[in-house]
Formats: C-alpha cells, sequence, structure tokens
C-alpha cells in the first residue's frame, strides 16, 4: 500500500495561472483499482454527495477538506443538506477550511446549534494562527489550498480532488473510491491518517458561537 501511495503522491509540480499556486499533475488514480470512478470535472454535492447517502450511518466519520466553505451558507445548498442529515444520523463530521470566509463560519454554527440530542459530532478546523509550523506542515497546507480531499470511516471511501481552484465551484481531476477500492488500496486509511495527522499539528478547532 505504502508503495502504491508513494507512487501516487510523487509527481511534479506546475504553476497553475490563478494566484500561481503549486498544484499535484493529475495522478492516475483511475488505475489504482477496477471499481475507481474518475470525473474529469466535477461538483462534491452532486457527484459526492449522492454516493455518500447511502452508507454513512450512525459511527461513521466524514473528514472534509476546503478552502473558504463560502457556499455553505447559501440557503438550500445541496452539500450544506447532506452533512446536517449525516449529522442527525449519528456520523461525525470534521471539516478543514484553509480559509473559512465569515458566512461559512455562521452557517456550521447555525448547523451545529440545530443539531438534536443524541446527533453525531460536528467539528471545524483552521491553520493555527502566530505559531510557527514545522516546513512539512506549511505545505501540506499550501497543497490544501487547491488539493481536496473527502474521506470517511466505517464505512471507508475516498473521494480526491486533484484541481480545485480557489474561485471556481467545480473541481477538476477527480476520482472516487468506493468501499472495495479505498480498503483494498489502503487509501482509505492512508488519507485518513493524512487529515488527522495535519488537524492534530498544524490546526486549530473552530469555537460555536
Amino acid at each position: 500500500m505504502q508503495a502504491l501511495l508513494s507512487a501516487l503522491e510523487q509527481v511534479r509540480r506546475r504553476r497553475t495561472p490563478v494566484g500561481k499556486i503549486a498544484v499535484p499533475f493529475v495522478a492516475p488514480y483511475e488505475h489504482a483499482h477496477k471499481d475507481v470512478k474518475a470525473f474529469p470535472v466535477a461538483h462534491i454535492a452532486s457527484n459526492l454527495g449522492p454516493k455518500l447517502n447511502p452508507v454513512l450511518r450512525r459511527g461513521s466519520r466524514l473528514c472534509a477538506i476546503g478552502y473558504d466553505g463560502a457556499t455553505l451558507a447559501k440557503k438550500g445548498y445541496i452539500w450544506r443538506n447532506y452533512i446536517t442529515k449525516w449529522l442527525k444520523r449519528g456520523c461525525n463530521v470534521d471539516y478543514f477550511l484553509n480559509a473559512p470566509a465569515p458566512s461559512a463560519t455562521a452557517a456550521f454554527s447555525k448547523i451545529a446549534r440545530e443539531l438534536p440530542k443524541g446527533a453525531g459530532r460536528l467539528r471545524v478546523f483552521v491553520p493555527k494562527k502566530g505559531t510557527q509550523l514545522p516546513r512539512q506542515f506549511k505545505s501540506k497546507l499550501t497543497e490544501w489550498i487547491t488539493f481536496h480531499f473527502v474521506v470517511s470511516e466505517n464505512p471507508s471511501t475516498l473521494w480526491i480532488e486533484t484541481n480545485h481552484q480557489t474561485s471556481e465551484p467545480e473541481a477538476f481531476g477527480c476520482y472516487f473510491f468506493p468501499e472495495t477500492a479505498a480498503n483494498e488500496t489502503g487509501l482509505g486509511e492512508a488519507y485518513l491518517r493524512r487529515f488527522d495527522r495535519v488537524i492534530n499539528k498544524a490546526c486549530d478547532e473552530m469555537p460555536f458561537g
């Protein structure tokens, strides 16, 4: 599994014309397992939400990476509705935002306040402020500006967006690993460990007012 992860992660870097942010070239994730589904262009709400909705349940955990979360504040936004539904089922949700918009903070606070007793736990994380982070964590936070993923536990699934520019609603070079692919490649567990390592060492939990 480690050899596969290394092969997928050790890709060349290029500069994008938008903000000149370093983004990895699209890695051949579709060749990692026969069940991986590739999306040249995708939207998390319409392409990932329907795949996770049948399988997330009480005791599941969902970890997601976003940039500012501004779309979560939009009334009726499908992804926000999914998150709320999964929390009410008893699924725990951990969300990382690189540069949270005030509207996203307000949206998450509202979701947290309105959860019924017995719902899953909602946590939102942001990069630490005023702390000199080790280079490997600073590099990872920079990578996560445009490289996003959503990973779940119980069951294990993985969604990868290799290039999601901050100004675009759609992401490019996306891949979905259902439970078979996430487990048999080991990438579900690997990305979950990566998420936890960065959250624990380089982030603060956002307080809900």
